[in-house]
This record gives C-alpha cells, sequence and structure tokens, in this order.
C-alpha cells in the first residue's frame, strides 16, 4: 500500500514537471511568433503610448521595438527614454521611428515619469528593453479596461532561458492580482497621473519597488476591483537578472532584501 502511494505520488510529480515543461515551451513559442512574422489582422482603438526605459540596450531593444511593431493592435505611440547610454540604443530606438526622451539622473521612476509626460495617448503602457510582447498583447490587455479597471497586466515569461520559463510557470499562475511588478503593466493616463505616477523619492536600495508601490496606490485610491491579472496574456521578459542576481526562489528572503530589481548588489540593470 505504501509502495503505491510513493510510486502514485512520484508519477503525479513527473506529470507536473512534463505539464510545466509543456506550458513553459508553448509560452515561449508564442512570444517569439510577436517578432517572426506580421499579425493577420489589426483592430483599432485609442492611442496607447508605450514607455520604454533603456540604459545600453542594443542588445535587446531591437526585437522589443519590432515586438511593438507587429502587434495586432497598430495605434502604439512608442517612447523611449534614454537614461544617456553608450552604445547604439538611441540610433535604434530612431530607426524603428520611436519618440526618444533623454533623463540623466538613474532613477527608474523618473525616467518612467518622464517618458509618460511626453505621451500623447490616453492609455500607458510600461514596458523593459529587455521584453517581448505576444502579438495580441497590447490588444487583449486593453479589453481588460473598462470603467471600474484601472490598471491591467498580463502573465510574465521567460523566452532566452528554458530553466527560468520553467520555473515561472508557477509564479504566472499563482501571484497575485495586484503585485504588478515586471513589465506590461497598462493602465489610463489620467489615472496615472492622478496618483501622482511613480514615486520618485523610492530607495532601490533598500528593497522599495517602484512598480509595486504603484500597485498599492492604485488599489488605494481606486479599489479593490481597479486592477486585472490575465496570466494567459503573455508578454516575455529575459533571465539576464536572474543570471547576475541569482533567481530569488532560491535566495529567499535575501534577494529581496538586498535591493529592489535592476539594483540588486548595487548592479544597475533596467
Amino acid at each position: 500500500m505504501i509502495l503505491n502511494l510513493i510510486i502514485l505520488i512520484f508519477l503525479a510529480g513527473i506529470a507536473i514537471l512534463i505539464v510545466m515543461l509543456i506550458t513553459s515551451l508553448k509560452a515561449r513559442n508564442k512570444i517569439l511568433k510577436g517578432i517572426r512574422g506580421n499579425p493577420l489582422y489589426g483592430v483599432e482603438g485609442p492611442l496607447v503610448s508605450a514607455i520604454i526605459p533603456a540604459l545600453d540596450e542594443e542588445d535587446y531593444l531591437p526585437k522589443c521595438l519590432k515586438s511593438l511593431k507587429n502587434q495586432t493592435y497598430p495605434n502604439i505611440e512608442i517612447i523611449v527614454v534614454d537614461n544617456f547610454s553608450k552604445d547604439r540604443t538611441v540610433e535604434i530606438a530612431k530607426n524603428f521611428g520611436a519618440k526618444v526622451v533623454k533623463v540623466s539622473e538613474r532613477n527608474l521612476s523618473l525616467v518612467r515619469n518622464e517618458g509618460a509626460k511626453k505621451a500623447k495617448g490616453k492609455i500607458l503602457l510600461f514596458i523593459d528593453a529587455d521584453c517581448i510582447l505576444s502579438q495580441n498583447y497590447v490588444e487583449k490587455i486593453i479589453k481588460e479596461l473598462s470603467k471600474k479597471v484601472v490598471l491591467s497586466h498580463g502573465g510574465v515569461c521567460t523566452y532566452d532561458s528554458l530553466f527560468h520559463g520553467f520555473l515561472r510557470v508557477f509564479s504566472r499562475w499563482l501571484r497575485p492580482y495586484f503585485y504588478t511588478s515586471g513589465s506590461g503593466i497598462c493602465l489610463w493616463q489620467k489615472a496615472f497621473w492622478g496618483i501622482g505616477g511613480f514615486n520618485q523619492n523610492l530607495d532601490p536600495f533598500k528593497g522599495e519597488r517602484e512598480d509595486l508601490d504603484l500597485g498599492k496606490r492604485i488599489l488605494k485610491k481606486f479599489g479593490l476591483f481597479s486592477i486585472k491579472y490575465s496570466p494567459t496574456i503573455l508578454i516575455g521578459t529575459s533571465a539576464r537578472r536572474e543570471k547576475i542576481f541569482g533567481y530569488p526562489i532560491f535566495k529567499f528572503p535575501s534577494a529581496w532584501t538586498e535591493g529592489a530589481r535592476g539594483v540588486r548588489k548595487g548592479k544597475i540593470i533596467y
């Protein structure tokens, strides 16, 4: 009886691992499809301003911008906020027709806010430069915005590392709806400025995160149902932070107490 139970648990574990692997591979393929071909259709809607902070992003930015150009929702204004890069970041952004805003101070909240100030769209979409959007990301994430929904965001998967993509499967499905971490955060510009934008006074070296803080303040001002999280609406990210800083699940809680995303251990990575 005990042996049969052990075998059953073992087989169940193997089945779960296989499902996780298949899920991560499907998510990865869906993300990469966003830069491989043109969309088969297009939908209309209000102007969306996509804001991308950038610091020496010549290796990642082209894929991010290409995925924005390949959206089924074409009415997108692209704003790259350059933190005085020393590589070809600005050149690449201009080649894609993006509006370039320069900010010298190394403050991610400030960088995002300066991009938002130049935005003409009623809807703001905040993306990191190492992200790739699934081809219908903007279309679907905007559908989530309604009179009651102020902020919507999708599920993050990893497109350049099978191992890290595998680890993200559970976190993508189990994270709380109000946990506005990562990229692909979409919200009404009026609501964004209604709470003062991103908090520029946070100290990332103390673990204070501007993305999570934004979600908390949205909930406080607009109520429990003002945020919508959709794990099946996918945006991909690279595993560069995990490769440098380690994966939080293996270093909890020190990975978070050492500082926020992008500046853990004193290193700056947007």
